[in-house]
């Protein structure tokens, strides 16, 4: 459940940090690979329990 909850906060910053950088293809092609970097860090690095 937590993986999950903290998979779609991650997705809205996402959303919402390329609403900012609208227009600047760049930016957002940045953007979406350091949030995904991150995202893949975060989760191995996480210790997500079941039922604890």
């Amino acid at each position: 459940m937590a993986k999950m909850v903290f998979t779609i906060l991650w997705a809205t910053a996402l959303i919402a940090v390329n609403q900012v950088l609208h227009g600047d293809t760049w930016g957002q092609y940045l953007a979406t690979f350091l949030f995904g970097g991150f995202y893949a860090l975060a989760l191995s690095k996480a210790d997500f329990r079941r039922g604890g």
